[in-house]
């Protein structure tokens, strides 16, 4: 049983972990952590823990072994713990490990690859997919453009999507290697890792901070949405999307541009240290806003602090689960709510600014999409 501690951003998970790692100097503990910044947290604060950190000898994961292999006290970042393996989980379970995952991970992915590339691996025979629409690769002699492929399916993490795509998944099993798992996050039920669990039958049980666990709300009366024509630009349902920034022409993404600085700038007289915007990641650069740069904060932006002085906020994006994921997801079916899934996402992303501190926040939302469900959300905790 994976015992889920789903309570809002600032509520006290990462203090509650460190409380119970300090009162349990007899558990071997892993924790993982998004960010080198809380890696350092953890070791500071469990000082009788005496945390190891992986570093670069041949590679970090040999490293990680290495402290598995002794049996020591390991913190560590998602990044390294995605690159898991069956060396990996054999040393966990034999060490009896117990982990505290603080937010949820990147558990499915998509891999980069043109369908004609994908039609080349298979009828070169380079590698087939299995009845359960995994990549088993055939050719362990291969090198070339693909090794990252091959690399990914020899560990059984890689999945073929509707014939045309590839997907990588953490391997599900690792988790049953854990003598107790802990997940530090907020509105688990939305998020891809739920569904994950569902797929592969891992069983979960939500608490809060109290351990009695309540859907608690966000402080609505804390964010002042803004109102008005600047808004017309997302009137669409799907305006804002990926797709959507994808196919649009340069004036309007630049209308957006010049919206987002116009309301930063002339409606709240923002500053670049007090303002945070956001957008995909890939449209970041074209998107930039000038004298705002530095306020950008990635949209899956989590478990950081770094932005609680920042009162203004622009979301330039209207969010939908990758196709390819949602695909993966709805083939074995696992039923998922696009709008549930959007909203927690954009929920995660304001409690990067001052809300996390009980601080009023401005926000322009252009995307009627995005705005609804905001709103939908606010109503239903404050009624």
């Amino acid at each position: 049983m994976i015992t889920v501690m789903d309570a809002p951003c600032g509520a006290g998970k990462s203090t509650w972990a460190i409380k119970y790692i300090n009162s349990n100097p007899q558990v071997n503990f892993i924790v993982i952590t998004p960010f080198l910044k809380e890696v350092e947290r953890f070791k500071r604060e469990c000082p009788d823990a005496n945390f190891k950190e992986p570093k670069k000898e041949h590679t970090k994961l040999k490293s990680f072994h290495r402290l598995l292999s002794h049996g020591e006290n390991i913190v560590s970042t998602h990044s390294l713990f995605s690159s898991s393996t069956e060396e990996t989980r054999e040393l966990i379970a034999a060490n009896d490990y117990v982990l505290i995952l603080d937010e949820v991970m990147s558990v499915v992915t998509e891999l980069t690859l043109k369908p004609c590339d994908l039609k080349l691996i298979l009828e070169c025979q380079y590698a087939h997919v299995d009845s359960t629409d995994h990549l088993i690769w055939d050719n362990n002699e291969y090198t070339g453009k693909f090794t990252d492929i091959k690399e990914f399916s020899q560990k059984g993490s890689v999945v073929v999507v509707n014939d045309t795509a590839l997907l990588w998944e953490f391997p599900h099993d690792i988790f049953e290697c854990f003598k107790k798992t802990y997940v530090l996050t907020y509105m688990f039920m939305c998020q891809i890792q739920r569904y994950y669990y569902d797929l592969h039958k891992i069983r979960y049980e939500l608490v809060g901070v109290d351990k009695e666990y309540t859907d608690e709300p966000l402080e609505g009366n804390l964010v002042e949405i803004y109102e008005g024509k600047l808004n017309a630009v997302g009137d669409r349902e799907s305006a804002l999307s990926k797709s959507w920034y994808q196919r649009s022409h340069r004036a309007v993404k630049e209308l957006l541009r010049n919206n987002a600085y116009n309301f930063l700038y002339n409606k709240i007289g923002a500053t670049s240290k007090n303002s945070m915007w956001t957008t995909f990641k890939q449209f970041k650069k074209s998107m930039g806003l000038h004298g705002y740069s530095k306020g950008f904060v990635p949209c899956n932006a989590r478990s950081t602090n770094e932005h609680i002085h920042r009162n203004s906020a622009a979301y330039l994006l209207n969010l939908y689960m990758n196709p390819v994921v949602l695909a993966y997801f709805q083939k074995r079916g696992i039923e998922v709510d696009q709008d549930a899934y959007a909203t927690s996402e954009l929920i995660q992303w304001l409690y990067r600014s001052c809300i996390r501190i009980h601080k009023s926040v401005y926000l322009y939302i252009p995307s009627s999409r995005m705005r609804r469900l905001l709103k939908q959300k606010l109503r239903k905790q404050t009624s």
